[in-house]
């Protein structure tokens, strides 16, 4: 079965270890997962609160990955998308120059920001759906069924 997921990109919630030169403590990485489960952050933007099951996945060199922000950070995708189980784990990394987090929802059923978007390409490439009648080239009107 199908299940629409919703996955945060890198970049806003991923941070640089020695931004300015100090280490990233507990706060730092609370901001980053917090980022991460913000609607905005979301590569499909959507209501998550009413999703089936969420993850929630941080990454960072070992000494940086501290447990309690990772609880905290859990807790909030918990309230926020009502999934009474969150899993969570990390990723450490003595390689890697950056502390992020990924948030991944899935069981999302609201698709109004997916059927606007779908009728906009069908606008710009000249299909409409069926469910359209054309009064003039600009105004595009529903049609009761």
């Amino acid at each position: 079965m199908f299940r629409p997921l919703a996955v945060l990109p890198g970049n806003p919630g991923k941070v640089p270890i020695l931004a300015g030169g100090i280490e990233p403590g507990t706060h730092e990485l609370e901001d980053i997962i917090e980022r991460s489960i913000e609607k905005n952050a979301l590569t499909f933007p959507t209501d998550v609160s009413g999703a089936s099951s969420a993850s929630l996945i941080v990454h960072g060199r070992p000494e940086h990955l501290y447990s309690q922000a990772i609880s905290v950070g859990k807790a909030k995708l918990e309230q926020l998308t009502t999934v009474s189980k969150v899993r969570y784990g990390d990723y450490p990394d003595r390689r890697t120059k950056y502390l992020s987090a990924i948030t991944m929802v899935s069981g999302i059923t609201d698709f109004s920001r997916l059927d606007q978007m779908r009728k906009r390409v069908q606008e710009l490439n000249g299909t409409l759906p069926s469910n359209y009648l054309v009064r003039d080239q600009s105004l595009l009107e529903p049609v009761a069924l």
